[in-house]
């Protein structure tokens, strides 16, 4: 995919245990999810939670994973463009 598609997003989800996402970074990932939450509505409310959509098998902190990606030699980028939309 990488050699054809250079410039099409290659994402791992918080889905994928650790010992995949550490070695799958190597060979050209470009999005990674850490700390993603997956009950509906989970991010707007605190209180009354669902159960998950699906099991999360990455159970590492944002932190950790970004440690993860640095010790790999590449540089962790945020998104951080939300609140241009939201006004927050």
């Amino acid at each position: 995919m990488r050699l054809c598609f250079a410039d099409v997003a290659l994402v791992l989800s918080t889905r994928e245990p650790a010992y995949l996402r550490d070695n799958l970074i190597t060979i050209g990932i470009t999005k990674m999810s850490a700390g993603s939450k997956t009950s509906p509505g989970d991010y707007a409310q605190r209180e009354n939670r669902t159960e998950n959509q699906f099991d999360v098998n990455g159970s590492r902190s944002v932190k950790e994973v970004a440690e993860m990606v640095k010790k790999h030699g590449f540089e962790p980028i945020w998104k951080d463009w939300d609140s241009t939309f939201t006004g927050i």
